[in-house]
């Protein structure tokens, strides 16, 4: 377990989850692009919307969850320090 608190950092957590946000964030604007050039019609757009909306939510839960991790990990690396001394 240790290893892993040294190879996993909150910055490529981060890095990670705002990628996968992004790419979100652009497939609905684009979704939200063809609605608006459609004059606000009907949509057959619903794989990308939901493919889009999937990222969105995958990314907000793993930005999340590396502020949550990079906080355990901390205490356990202080709980290391700790029993090696």
């Amino acid at each position: 377990m240790s290893w892993l608190v040294r190879v996993v950092k909150l910055e490529t957590i981060a890095i990670v989850a705002l990628l996968t946000l992004g790419a979100g964030l652009g497939i609905e604007l684009s979704v939200l692009r063809v609605w608006i050039d459609g004059n606000f019609g009907p949509m057959n757009a619903i794989r990308p919307a939901v493919t889009g909306m999937t990222l969105i939510l995958i990314g907000t839960q793993t930005l999340f969850s590396g502020l949550f991790y990079a906080v355990l990990s901390d205490r356990y690396q202080k709980v290391l320090s700790d029993t090696t001394k």
